[in-house]
């Protein structure tokens, strides 16, 4: 994490497995601060940061990061994550932060709660249970879902940000446009196939093109868009083999195997997954994606 220059951690039950002590400690010597709004020791006083505030370009950006609900192992307690992003955004009023962002280490519907009962953020990146796909709009916040297991950087860009409301995604309205041309590829086959058919095969081909004709009108819709005063961008990098090594992180690994040699490198099966080369930039929070392993053969 180190190497890809990450801004920090947001902490789940997972990093505690070898307990706080010696998180704290990794966490220290590679640089990387930990970041949890709703964590706390047995009195009530936090254990890392509960807020990231950073620039990215013009943007001031303040993000609230918030841990999942799960246990953490003695002398650690999570607090309602609810209350205390509450307590954050209020304590943030005054930093002039032009982007909100939530850092949410939440299951989805805690996330889609969370959001419905605090008001105020501008964006949202969701991790912890895997789930990926398009930015979804969860009580008027878009949200960008990262996936799984370090197999997928994913970024956020700001385009334009000339006043209050609700952010835009602009690959919504590429996706749109792109759906509305394979529906329009869609429909010409099918009208095409139509001229030499009859009977219940045509009566077939007729219910097609007027349900694919439906949903074009719905795209079409989607596509035009409207003129949005935020504007936002959401892409991502899947790490396959098709991005080469990084050398010196390769080198890295080489080390280590050399080091401890009799330690499993995967201590339960996952794919492949190459050293890959990436780097954090203060426009983006890197995330995952899983990739399935291969289906087993049937039984005959």
């Amino acid at each position: 994490m180190a190497a890809m220059k990450y801004l920090g951690l947001v902490a789940s039950d997972r990093d505690f497995a070898d307990g706080l002590a010696f998180l704290e400690s990794a966490a220290r010597a590679a640089g990387v601060p930990l970041l949890s709004a709703n964590l706390t020791d047995m009195s009530g006083k936090l254990l890392f940061q509960d807020r990231l505030v950073f620039q990215a370009g013009k943007e001031k950006v303040c993000a609230v990061p918030l841990s999942p609900a799960a246990g953490y192992g003695p002398g650690t307690q999570r607090l309602d994550a609810a209350a205390a992003a509450k307590r954050v955004l209020a304590s943030l009023a005054g930093e002039g932060c032009q982007v909100k962002l939530l850092l949410a280490n939440l299951a989805r519907p805690d996330l889609e709660t969370l959001l419905k009962a605090v008001p105020g953020f501008d964006l949202a990146f969701a991790a912890h249970d895997g789930w990926g796909g398009a930015p979804q709009i969860v009580n008027g916040v878009p949200v960008v879902y990262a996936g799984q297991r370090g197999r997928m950087l994913n970024r956020i860009d700001v385009l334009t940000d000339d006043g209050p409301g609700v952010f835009s995604d602009v690959g919504s309205l590429d996706r749109a446009r792109g759906d509305l041309a394979r529906i329009d590829v869609q429909i010409q086959e099918i009208t095409k196939r139509m001229k030499t058919a009859s009977g219940p095969a045509a009566a077939n081909f007729q219910g097609q093109v007027a349900a694919l004709t439906k949903r074009r009108a719905e795209l079409a819709q989607e596509a035009a868009g409207t003129k949005a005063s935020r504007t936002f961008r959401a892409t991502s990098v899947l790490l396959d083999t098709s991005v080469a090594d990084d050398p010196a992180l390769e080198k890295q690994m080489d080390a280590y195997r050399a080091k401890w040699p009799d330690v499993p490198e995967r201590p339960f099966p996952v794919p492949a997954m190459p050293v890959a080369a990436a780097r954090m930039t203060s426009a983006g929070i890197p995330a995952v994606r899983p990739v399935p392993p291969p289906r087993p053969a049937p039984a005959h």
